[in-house]
């Protein structure tokens, strides 16, 4: 881990979303299933028929897979 990882950010210019994907990404396997089964409860606790949406869009309108040529 290099020195800028181990700096604690504080304020709003440490809520970027690659701050957010660094965060999560350093989370063991077993905390990343946990964190994301407590957003889910959230999620589902806010708005209980969100699964049940008719206007949801799938997800390979937003996904591009890369490929190394």
């Amino acid at each position: 881990m290099n020195d800028d990882a181990k700096r604690i950010l504080t304020g709003w210019q440490a809520e970027t979303p690659e701050a957010k994907a660094r965060w999560f990404a350093s989370l063991a396997m077993e905390e990343r299933a946990r964190v994301f089964c407590e957003y889910y409860t959230l999620v589902k606790s806010l708005n209980p028929t969100i699964a049940e949406r008719k206007d949801a869009r799938s997800a390979e309108a937003g996904v591009r897979v890369l490929r190394k040529t």
